[in-house]
């Protein structure tokens, strides 16, 4: 069974590691490495925001991954982003890491609308989004000249 906690202080280790991990940084929005001294004082201030709601995910007692919701300019939109620990990918836990984390946002926040950005590339994270009941919107095309 899948439970989830607030981040807590003692989980700042293990979200740079899993952070760092090419198994899991390779679809984030930064794809590059996190120094230890930006890790901590980006951590130090997720600690502190009123504006994050940032969930741990349990499976058997386990770390598993993180469930993060990041306030838009209002307090009815939030910004998504989820991940997985690299041994507990491809074992469908995302879907219920999001659908515990929404029922917590609920309880935490007024968010009525969650937003998500995925990589075209990224086929698991769509899959996992659609299933989630996310809705595309739009489009973003890139090119390099």
């Amino acid at each position: 069974m899948l439970n989830i906690r607030k981040i807590a202080a003692e989980d700042k280790d293990i979200l740079l590691e899993w952070r760092n991990d090419p198994r899991v940084y390779r679809h984030a929005l930064n794809p590059n490495p996190v120094q230890k001294e930006t890790h901590e004082k980006w951590f130090e201030n997720i600690l502190k925001s009123q504006t994050c709601f940032f969930y741990m995910g349990f499976f058997d007692g386990k770390k598993c991954g993180t469930v993060r919701y990041n306030l838009l300019d209002n307090e009815t939109e939030a910004e998504v982003s989820i991940s997985i620990a690299p041994e507990f990918q491809g074992k469908g836990l995302g879907f219920e890491l999001m659908k515990r984390g929404e029922e917590q946002l609920k309880l935490d926040s007024k968010v009525k609308i969650i937003h998500a950005t995925v990589f075209n590339d990224n086929a698991a994270s769509m899959s996992l989004f659609l299933k989630s009941n996310f809705h595309p919107q739009k489009t973003i095309l890139k090119k390099e000249i």
